[in-house]
C-alpha cells in the first residue's frame, strides 16, 4: 500500500496535466519536430511525460541510469527504446546522434552521489554540483542537433521537489536533514539531491540556446534553454 504522501502527491500532480502538455506542445514547435526526427528523452526514467503527451512516441528514446523503469517505459507507451547511461560523464551517444534532446526537471539533480550528500557542506556541494552539470549541459548540447532543457527556478518561492516556500535558500547540509526528516510527514517526498539554476549560471551551461522564463501566476517559475537549429 502506497504512503499517504505518495497518493497525495500523485493527486497533486494531476493539476500539473496541462503545465505538461504545454510545455510539450512549446518543444515540438519550438524545434520544429515532425514524425521523422529522433528524440532523446534524457532523465526522466520510464519516460511517461513524453509518452503520454508526445504525438511520435515510436521515435523516443530513454536515457538513464536504473534500467527497470525505462524498460516497463518503452513497453507501456510504445516508445522507441532505451540506453543505460553513467551517473557522471560522457553521454555514450555520438555527436548529433538526435535531432533534438529532451530534458525536463533532471540536470539540477545532476550533482553528487546520494551517500555523498550529507558530507558535504554548502559552499564544497555547490562547486562539485556546479562542475557536474557544466559537463552534463555540454554533452546534451554534443548529442543533440537541438535541445530543450527545463528546470526549476532557483527564485520561484515554493520549491518545485518539496513544495515548501524558501527551502531552497537553506545550506545544503541543514535542506538534506530537513528532507531527510520530513520523509513521512510532509504531502510530498523528496530528497535535498538538486542544485537549482539562476538565470545567470543557467545561460553560461548553455551559450548556445536561448534562455526562456516560464511563469504561473506571473512569477518565473522555470528556466528553459533551447536550440533549435
Amino acid at each position: 500500500m502506497p504512503a499517504w504522501n505518495t497518493r497525495t502527491e500523485a493527486t497533486l500532480s494531476t493539476i500539473t496535466d496541462r503545465l505538461k502538455r504545454r510545455r510539450v506542445q512549446m518543444f515540438v514547435n519550438a524545434l520544429g519536430l515532425g514524425p521523422s526526427h529522433r528524440i532523446l528523452d534524457l532523465g526522466s526514467e520510464d519516460g511517461s511525460y513524453l509518452g503520454t503527451c508526445y504525438p511520435y512516441p515510436k521515435n523516443v528514446v530513454l536515457a538513464d541510469i536504473d534500467e527497470a523503469p525505462m524498460r516497463e517505459g518503452v513497453a507501456r507507451y510504445g516508445l522507441g527504446g532505451y540506453r543505460v547511461i553513467p551517473a557522471d560523464g560522457a553521454l555514450p551517444f555520438g555527436k548529433g546522434e538526435f535531432d533534438a534532446v529532451w530534458c525536463n526537471s533532471v540536470i539540477e539533480h545532476v550533482t553528487l552521489k546520494r551517500s555523498e550528500l550529507e558530507t558535504f557542506r554548502e559552499k564544497e556541494f555547490a562547486e562539485k554540483a556546479d562542475r557536474h552539470q557544466k559537463l552534463f549541459a555540454s554533452e546534451i548540447s554534443r548529442v543533440g542537433r537541438r535541445y530543450f532543457v527545463q528546470t526549476p527556478y532557483l527564485h520561484f518561492p515554493v520549491e518545485a521537489h518539496a513544495w515548501m516556500p524558501f527551502v531552497q535558500y537553506l545550506p545544503q547540509e541543514k535542506r538534506w536533514r530537513l528532507s531527510r526528516k520530513l520523509a513521512r510527514l510532509w504531502i510530498k517526498q523528496w530528497r535535498a539531491d538538486y542544485n537549482l539554476y539562476d538565470l545567470k549560471r543557467f545561460r553560461e551551461h548553455f551559450p548556445d540556446g536561448q534562455v526562456t522564463l516560464e511563469r504561473v501566476f506571473g512569477l518565473p517559475k522555470s528556466l528553459i534553454a533551447i536550440r533549435a537549429f
